[in-house]
């Protein structure tokens, strides 16, 4: 029992000293899973690839902007303020939509067919994979940049709680 304690403390101890960006990953990994699981159920009712992950990623990034709002930055902002973090956070979002976009197409529809994957859900996989990893990078940077910026009042009621 004391073996299993000092683990689960030595891991809280590493999880409480970077919450917000172990809570940024397994945020951003549930909605990479649903991102996934998106693509390939619209993929699998006949979309098209560039759709399916399109609409994949719109659901992905209402789900994204909630949970990164609540859990991850811990966003104070209400009325005018919340509104214009959202605007924000779909514009950085569409940013990286925009290359997540590019990347399955040039990988799954131009790449695949000539190196003979068409139609390949292990190729797909592996090209959605690379551009998720790409696009949880740069929206992290975005997020912590220039959307859930915390100002000097922010941090100055924060330091006062702790």
């Amino acid at each position: 029992m004391k073996l299993i304690k000092k683990i689960w403390d030595w891991a809280w101890g590493i999880y409480k000293a970077k919450k917000e960006v172990w809570d940024y990953l397994i945020f951003g990994a549930l909605t990479t899973v649903l991102n996934f699981v998106l693509l390939f159920v619209f993929g699998g009712i006949g979309m098209a690839t560039w759709l399916a992950n399109l609409l994949a990623n719109v659901f992905c990034i209402i789900f994204a902007y909630v949970t990164n709002h609540i859990f991850v930055f811990h966003s104070k902002a209400r009325g005018a303020e919340l509104w214009a973090e959202f605007v924000k956070f779909i514009g950085c979002r569409i940013g990286t939509l925009v290359m997540d976009e590019a990347i399955v197409v040039l990988g799954a529809d131009i790449i695949g067919p000539r190196v003979g994957l068409a139609d390949n859900a292990v190729w797909l996989f592996f090209v959605k994979l690379v551009a998720q990893i790409l696009v949880v990078v740069g929206n992290y940077v975005f997020s912590k940049l220039f959307i859930f910026k915390k100002t000097e009042d922010t941090v100055s009621a924060e330091e006062t709680n702790q």
